[in-house]
């Protein structure tokens, strides 16, 4: 097997890290690992990168769900419970978020949407910071992963967090099917689901086109999420 260097860029909404993928050579040798907020982050913000337009999508790799939660000082039990809470308390539930358009946040404003009610969006400087204030009631619900709210009575309500690998765009298909090909042999190793499982995560390896449509799919969905919820494109 080959070495692999993981070259952690945090900052700019995973910008540094993009900017310096996408103008990689296209050899296969410098992958960018992404997640739905890579696909989220420039229809909010001025970026400097496109995941569709800079990356030849490689696969997806793994998905984890997300949860809602509310304080014990709710009289809620269940999301149709909360969801008649919300529509006769119109304005005054609060749901916390690990920031302005995070995925949590735009979590909340999907379920608002679909659920047709009104709430208060409370950011915080990730989901750490907004906990305790939910424990003690100072807010009221947030997303962080209990059955499905489809299951509960938004059918249409389905949220998940995921990561994947993308190339430069310019990388060979070639190339990119072998790199599939080995990341699929390394996704069957069963001690590696059971590591994913322990962070409440599962392998959803997918070939190069399904990863493309999936992308196209999320940018879609989100951005008409962000439309309808207000958000305007900060510079």
């Amino acid at each position: 097997g080959a070495n692999i260097i993981i070259d952690n860029r945090p900052g700019a909404g995973g910008g540094i890290g993009a900017e310096l993928a996408k103008h990689a050579t296209p050899d296969g040798h410098t992958l960018l690992m992404i997640s739905s907020s890579n696909v989220i982050h420039p229809i909010l913000y001025e970026a400097s990168y496109d995941v569709q337009r800079d990356f030849f999508p490689v696969a997806q790799l793994v998905t984890q769900p997300y949860m809602l939660a509310v304080t014990l000082a709710l009289p809620v039990k269940s999301v149709a419970e909360l969801i008649s809470y919300a529509k006769s308390h119109p304005d005054e539930l609060t749901f916390g978020s690990a920031g302005s358009g995070s995925m949590t946040h735009l979590a909340a404003e999907l379920f608002k949407q679909q659920a047709q009610v009104k709430a208060v969006h409370v950011p915080y400087k990730g989901m750490g910071a907004a906990y305790p204030d939910l424990i003690a009631g100072r807010i009221q619900a947030s997303a962080p992963t209990v059955p499905t709210v489809a299951e509960a009575g938004l059918p249409r309500y389905i949220v998940t967090q995921w990561y994947g690998a993308v190339a430069p765009a310019q990388t060979p298909s070639a190339i990119v099917n072998k790199l599939n090909g080995a990341i699929v042999r390394v996704f069957e190793d069963p001690e590696l689901g059971k590591y994913l499982a322990n962070d409440g995560a599962e392998a959803s390896v997918s070939a190069p086109r399904e990863f493309l449509a999936h992308l196209k799919s999320e940018h879609a969905r989100w951005s008409g999420v962000i439309d309808k919820s207000g958000l305007r494109k900060i510079k």
